[in-house]
């Protein structure tokens, strides 16, 4: 007699998810950065990225199912360029936010 056993239980599902940053002409912003986190205290999930030639970042969230939300700057110390937006991940899905960023202006910083 042989006893086979396998387990029915799914792996963990991953949260991936990406961010396309647009300038308001519609063209794809590459060297952006991107920072997408949870806004609540005691909370410590925080994502940062690159954007890539094709204006495209890629993260991957294994913790859950989670709303981050994202802020883009374009530009070194001073941000020439910024952005942000939310996006709501879901599991075992790419999650896509498309972030169009506007001309910083210092009077109004945006979304800090």
């Amino acid at each position: 007699l042989i006893l086979a056993m396998g387990s029915c239980k799914k792996d963990d599902p991953i949260y991936p998810f990406k961010v396309v940053v647009e300038s308001e002409s519609g063209v794809r912003v590459q060297n952006a950065e991107v920072r997408c986190f949870v806004p609540l205290p005691n909370v410590d999930i925080e994502y940062y990225g690159t954007t890539g030639i094709n204006g495209v970042a890629s993260f991957e969230h294994d913790g859950g199912e989670i709303v981050v939300q994202i802020q883009v700057t374009k530009g070194n110390s001073t941000p020439t360029a910024v952005g942000c937006g939310y996006l709501k991940l879901t599991p075992d899905e790419t999650a896509t936010a498309t972030i169009v960023v506007t001309e910083y202006d210092p009077e109004d910083p945006g979304c800090q």
